[in-house]
């Protein structure tokens, strides 16, 4: 997809399994990130455990398989993503949206409150009403 997909840049940061607090939200941003982050148990946990969340571009790609995109009950709620990541959600096509690029969507169901963004320019917004969400939660 990308001319530099087998790149990547690694930073050094305190793995997730030792992360030993609950947080009340996340926001995943896209890019390359999200191939990484689905791959790991300890970030999935993270994200499930929170009862906002909010995820920009490619960013939803980190959600496959937690409860967000994949809940035990089956009650996904609609979500939007940057559109050339699709592919990764064919599963899901029944609640895909497709919108204008820096549109949003909120999705509230059991498992909490997503927000999503399908590009970079749908990222403030997007914050804002996570952080609103976040708010009235407490």
């Amino acid at each position: 997809m990308y001319a530099l997909k087998d790149c990547c840049c690694e930073i050094p940061t305190l793995p997730a399994n030792l992360v030993a607090t609950k947080f009340d939200a996340f926001f995943v941003a896209g890019g390359q990130c999200p191939y990484l982050m689905l791959k790991d148990p300890s970030i999935r946990g993270l994200v499930d455990g929170c009862a906002v969340g909010a995820a920009v571009c490619h960013g939803p790609e980190a959600l496959i398989g937690t409860k967000w995109l994949h809940p035990a009950d089956g009650q996904v709620g609609s979500f939007v993503s940057y559109y050339g990541a699709w592919m990764s959600f064919r599963d899901l096509s029944a609640v895909y949206e497709r919108k204008k690029p820096g549109e949003t969507c909120e999705s509230v169901t059991p498992s909490g409150r997503l927000f999503t963004g399908n590009a970079p320019n749908a990222t403030k917004a997007m914050m804002e009403q996570a952080c609103q969400a976040i708010l009235a939660s407490r």
